[in-house]
């Protein structure tokens, strides 16, 4: 498809790599370096960050474990261990590498850079919800800005309930990411901004997205 004719694209949470595929993800990365604006929110911003896509430079997390994680065997054989406990046992047994726990919906306190244009007009903290279990790695400063994150374990949790493990890992991971390319961006969120449409600050940051990065963008003419 031609989006020349377009400055700004939203893509809501949903199901990316089934509709748009490969070639899809190398038309909307085109675009954006020619000067486009991407919008990612939830899902849309886990298919952005995936590796076969590449269109950000953050990676969700696994759950954090109390074990080392052992190293992988080649093919058909591992190497060799030694269980000395029924706690040893319960760890073998453990799947190595795992999503972090559910989160069916919770308020989370948000801290926001206050000296990026995206957040002009937004409080220094937000309320957002969380639901799922994506956690993002920050993105590196080569690569663009954590733009909002979520606050410390401590202050994290506004309101509802979620496990201590996934209270720690949550804390000062992103909420909101900037990364620049090429002429254009990608402006991702990690969690619904417009949820209900009743979180009082996110409305705000959500059209600093639409209306303040097309400003920001240099798309060729």
């Amino acid at each position: 498809a031609n989006l020349s004719d377009y400055q700004v694209i939203i893509l809501p949470s949903g199901n990316y790599a089934r509709h748009l595929g490969a070639g899809g993800a190398e038309n909307l990365k085109d675009w954006v370096s020619k000067g486009g604006v991407l919008i990612t929110i939830a899902n849309a911003t886990q298919w952005a960050a995936s590796e076969n896509v590449g269109l950000l430079d953050v990676k969700r997390e696994y759950a954090l474990t109390d074990e080392d994680v052992t190293a992988q065997g080649d093919g058909d054989v591992v190497e060799g261990t030694t269980i000395e406990n029924r706690q040893g046992f319960l760890n073998a047994i453990e799947n190595e590498q795992e999503l972090p726990d559910y989160v069916a919906g919770i308020l989370t306190r948000v801290e926001v850079d206050q000296e990026h244009w995206l957040t002009a007009g937004v409080n220094p903290e937000v309320v957002a919800m969380v639901t799922g279990n994506d956690i993002y790695s920050p993105i590196k400063l080569e690569s663009g800005k954590n733009v909002a994150w979520f606050k410390g374990q401590d202050e994290v949790v506004a309101s509802g309930y979620i496990w201590d493990e996934f209270k720690t890992q949550s804390a000062y991971k992103p909420f909101l990411i900037h990364q620049p390319m090429g002429r254009g961006m990608v402006i991702a969120y990690t969690q619904e901004p417009t949820v209900r449409a009743y979180l009082d600050g996110l409305n705000v940051m959500f059209m600093n997205s639409i209306f303040r990065a097309s400003a920001h963008a240099y798309p060729l003419r």
